[in-house]
């Protein structure tokens, strides 16, 4: 027999880089693809391990995962919409976007 903790397997803060999320948005469609975004605050931007903190983030089959990252000494934004582009823009600046599509491709991009 094997037993095991399962929080072990995911745990993005214990990441370099000081990650800490802040706000979470998930669609209430349960009949189609799961769309989640997250606003995530970098304590250290320029050591932070962001592939592997959005490969930890939940993901569903067909779905989309977003993970907008923001310099913690930045505004990061608390809460979060459906409609891109999530946030308001002229507020709040994230530095990275994680992004895992519904063919299962991860894609990072710097702003």
């Amino acid at each position: 027999m094997l037993i095991f903790d399962s929080k072990e397997f995911s745990q993005p803060t214990k990441l370099t880089g000081g990650f800490k999320e802040v706000a979470f948005y998930r669609n209430e469609n349960n009949d189609g693809p799961v769309v989640r975004i997250y606003a995530v605050s970098v304590q250290n931007p320029d050591i932070a391990e962001y592939k592997d903190y959005g490969n930890a983030m939940p993901y569903t089959l067909h779905g989309n995962t977003k993970v907008y990252f923001f310099d913690e000494s930045d505004e990061v934004p608390t809460k979060l919409v459906f409609n891109y582009p999530h946030f308001d823009t002229l507020k709040y600046k994230a530095i990275k976007l994680y992004e895992r599509n519904g063919a299962n491709l991860v894609n990072i991009k710097d702003f």
